[in-house]
This record gives C-alpha cells, sequence and structure tokens, in this order.
C-alpha cells in the first residue's frame, strides 16, 4: 500500500504540475492583467460568494462517499443514481440561494449575468469531484490522477485562445472566463460519467426521500466539515470587499498573492484525494495507516517546503513578474500566504486520517473555532492593514488549525510521529532557508537561475539525509502497478 500510494502521487504530482500552472500563471493570470485588478477582484468576490455557499449542494456527499465506497466498492451501482439525482435537486436549491443572497447583499445588477455562470460553475465543478471520488473509490487511481488534470487541460487550451490569439483578446470579458470554466467542467464531467458507464455497464438517476434522509443524516458530520473549512480559507476575498467597499481593489491585490497558494495547494489537496480512500480502506490496520502517514509526510515536506523556499525568497521578483506595476505590498501578501501554505500541506495528511477515522465531531468544533478565529482576526485587521491584514489572518488560523489536527490524531488514533524523521524535517526545512538565502544574496545570476540551482541542491540533499529514500523510488520505476 505505501509503495501504491508513493506510485500514484508522483504520477499525480507530475502531470499536475505540468498543467496547473500553466492554465494558472500562462491563462488566468494573464487575463487578470487584461481586464484589470478591479473587475478581476469582483470576480473573485462572487467566486468566493459561491464557493462559500456551496455546502448546500455538497452537503458532504463527497468525503462520505470516498471512504464508503472505498470499504464497499460492489454497492457503487446502487448508491451513484440515487446520489446524482439528490445532486441535481440541491443543485436547483443551490442556485437559488445564491442568487438571493447577490440581490439581498446589493451588488450590481450589471454583474448578475457574473454570478449566475460562476454559481453554474461551481456545482458542475463538485460534480466533477464527486465523480472521480467514485472512481479513485474502486481502486482506479491512475484513471482518476488523469482525469485530475483533464478541466484544467480544456481551459488552457479554451481560454489561452481566446484571450492570447484570439482577435478579440484586447476586449477580453471576465465574463468569458466564466463561460471557458463552464465549457471545461461540462466536458470533464461528461468524460468522469463515460468512464463509470464503461465499469458499471448503465448509469442513471433516481430520487428515494428515504435514502436522501438517510444520506443527509450520515453525511451531515461532512458538510460542517466543508462549510467551516470552506469559511475560514475563503471568507478573506469577501470581508475585504465589503469591509473596504473599494470596488473589488484590495481583493484584486490579494488575489495576486492567492494565485500562488492556490496553484501550490493542489499538492496537498492531491495528496488528501489519494490517501482518503487508502486510509478508509486500511483504517484497521495499525502499521499501513503509520506507513501512510510516513511516505506521505516525506513527499509533502519535500515539495512544501522547497516550493515555500522558492516563493517566499524571490516573492518581490515573482510579484513583479505577475503584475509589471506590483509593490512591495505585493510580496509582503505573498509572504504570510506562502507560510499558511506550509501548514495547510501537512493538515491535509493528517485531517483526512481524522475523516476517514470518523473523528468528525472533535475535527468540526476545531474547524468551527477556526472559522470563529478567522473572521474575528479579519474584523481587526482588514480595516487597518486592508489585504495585508487579510494575509496575516489567514497565516495565524492556518497554523493553529494544523497543530490541532496533529494533536487529534495522535491522542485519538495513538499515531506515533517518528522522531528521527521530525528532526530530518527540522533540519531540511533549516537546510532550505539557508541555501535559499544565500544563494539569492550572494550568486550574482538572474533570479530564476538562482531558484533552479537553489532547488537542485536542495533535492540532493533531501536525499542525502534520507528524507526520500532513492532506493524505493528506483524500486517503483521498474514496478508495475494496475490502474
Amino acid at each position: 500500500m505505501k509503495k501504491e500510494f508513493l506510485l500514484n502521487i508522483i504520477f499525480l504530482l507530475g502531470i499536475n504540475f505540468l498543467i496547473k500552472p500553466l492554465y494558472l500563471f500562462g491563462v488566468d493570470l494573464h487575463i487578470q492583467n487584461i481586464v484589470g485588478v478591479n473587475e478581476y477582484g469582483m470576480y473573485k468576490v462572487l467566486f468566493n460568494i459561491a464557493f462559500l455557499l456551496q455546502f448546500v449542494h455538497e452537503p458532504g456527499i463527497q468525503s462520505f462517499n470516498s471512504q464508503n465506497i472505498a470499504k464497499h466498492p460492489d454497492q457503487l451501482g446502487f448508491h451513484l443514481p440515487r446520489i446524482l439525482g439528490l445532486k441535481m435537486i440541491l443543485g436547483i436549491i443551490y442556485f437559488g440561494l445564491a442568487i438571493g443572497y447577490f440581490v439581498f447583499a446589493g451588488f450590481d445588477p450589471s454583474l448578475l449575468p457574473l454570478m449566475m455562470v460562476v454559481t453554474g460553475n461551481l456545482f458542475l465543478s463538485t460534480m466533477f469531484i464527486y465523480l472521480r471520488t467514485n472512481i479513485a473509490s474502486i481502486g482506479k487511481y491512475r484513471i482518476d490522477s488523469i482525469l485530475s488534470t483533464i478541466d484544467k487541460v480544456l481551459m488552457l487550451i479554451i481560454l489561452g485562445v481566446l484571450s492570447w490569439v484570439s482577435p478579440f483578446r484586447e476586449n477580453f470579458q471576465i465574463i468569458w472566463l466564466a463561460y471557458g470554466q463552464m465549457v471545461a467542467f461540462g466536458i470533464s464531467c461528461i468524460v468522469a460519467l463515460g468512464v463509470l458507464y464503461k465499469h458499471l455497464g448503465t448509469i442513471g438517476l433516481s430520487f428515494s426521500w428515504d435514502y436522501t434522509k438517510k444520506l443527509l443524516k450520515w453525511s451531515a458530520p461532512y458538510a460542517l466539515i466543508l462549510l467551516t473549512m470552506s469559511a475560514y480559507t475563503r471568507m478573506d476575498s469577501v470581508m475585504l470587499e465589503h469591509i473596504l467597499d473599494d470596488g473589488g481593489r484590495e481583493s484584486g491585490i490579494y488575489e495576486y498573492g492567492y494565485r500562488f497558494l492556490d496553484a501550490l495547494n493542489m499538492i496537498g489537496y492531491l495528496f488528501a484525494a489519494l490517501l482518503l480512500p487508502m486510509y478508509a480502506s486500511n483504517i484497521k490496520t495499525h502499521k499501513i495507516i503509520q506507513d501512510l502517514i510516513d511516505v506521505g509526510l516525506r513527499l509533502m515536506v519535500l515539495v512544501t517546503f522547497i516550493c515555500a523556499a522558492a516563493t517566499i525568497t524571490y516573492r518581490y521578483e515573482i510579484m513583479n513578474w505577475a503584475h509589471p506595476d506590483a509593490t512591495r505590498y505585493y510580496g509582503d501578501i505573498m509572504l504570510y500566504l506562502m507560510l499558511s501554505f506550509i501548514a495547510l500541506s501537512i493538515s491535509y495528511i493528517f485531517g483526512s486520517l481524522l475523516v476517514a477515522n470518523n473523528n468528525l465531531k472533535k475535527l468540526n468544533i476545531l474547524l468551527i473555532g477556526g472559522v470563529l478565529l478567522n473572521f474575528a482576526l479579519n474584523y481587526y485587521l482588514i480595516p487597518h492593514q486592508q489585504a495585508l491584514g487579510a494575509a496575516k489572518a489567514t497565516l495565524i488560523t492556518q497554523a493553529l488549525m494544523t497543530i490541532g489536527q496533529i494533536i487529534l490524531v495522535v491522542t485519538i488514533m495513538k499515531i506515533k510521529i517518528n522522531r528521527r524523521l521530525l528532526y530530518i524535517v527540522l533540519a531540511f526545512g533549516l537546510f532550505c532557508v539557508v541555501i535559499f538565502g544565500s544563494i539569492y544574496a550572494y550568486l550574482p545570476l538572474n533570479w530564476i537561475i538562482r531558484v533552479v540551482i537553489s532547488i537542485c541542491i536542495s533535492l540532493i540533499a533531501a536525499l542525502l539525509i534520507r528524507l526520500v529514500d532513492i532506493q524505493v523510488i528506483i524500486g517503483l520505476a521498474s514496478k508495475k502497478n494496475p490502474t
């Protein structure tokens, strides 16, 4: 199981590192620079409102389904049509609530079409993720890994053409971004349904009130987890616009740094998506769980520390590349967001285990505390420090949430944190700080070359201190693994 996880996560990270950054920085960033900080900032405000409300149409079904089907793969044909039918009904309710909030909050009526499309996109996006949870839960990890990039590939093609080479590129409108995403998510859902159809031989829709009541009761704790995590990771942009009332400007500035957090966050999300069904199917085997935590933490630290060291050390250069008019203020925001990225990434390893072990009550209590803390911090810091205050609130909240999840895992599941691994992690983190900082200060080369050199040296160091075992990786390269 440890080797299976390692092989699939390397494959998963590899293809996502090729595709998602190309979309976020080659297309999405380009579109933000075309339409301007304010217009893109309002788009993100509307997106985050829809994101915060998505618990309505995704009341924890994904998390429940991911581990339930992993434990009982033969029940997929029973659950799939009933859940699809329920999600369609919940989607209609979700759409009505999102539009209702838009009207009640007094947004500019000209933004209503954008809000409608964005809301539809969030529904399609979560539908796609739900379909993928079924594919991963029946053991088709490699197929799920490939599917994880299909939406971004389609966006890369559709929006790349529109924003870079089409005759309309100079007059690009922000709603075109939403339209392009809708087409990509729609096609992705069709492809995922095709994979499940091949496995089951049939796909249908049905609705049962008795089944719905049981499912919503089962998934309610997962819904609360989704709501609370969405709240303390996405409320910052919405609060920036509501508190400052600046037409989305500070939210747009914040998004320049948050885009990097969002891009790198895929690392933790992909780990969690792969770990959750593996945790769930082996939850009673302590040795396998301990091995999964060990290998997951090693790989997470390797990738996270290097990415964080690079983006923090060269934050001003990166911001000047992303936006020619960026000031040091942009880079300062990025500093706090990248520090929070480290904590967020590690939390995926332990949070997924708590979900797989059904320790939902205590996890929800912790996350509710995170929401209240984040709201209070944003409410206090935003009027004084604007987007920088929101970034600080994110760091404080996420660091405490990660510590809390680790404590819960250790105390509830009696998982032992390998002391030797802890020392290796601390040593590697210190090494990254020293090597990136030294090369930045004393090597007079182009900053991109300095980043590459620092990454190469850090990777070599990771092998030397055995943060990752090269012999295991070599062995996996020759191991045939079924999808």
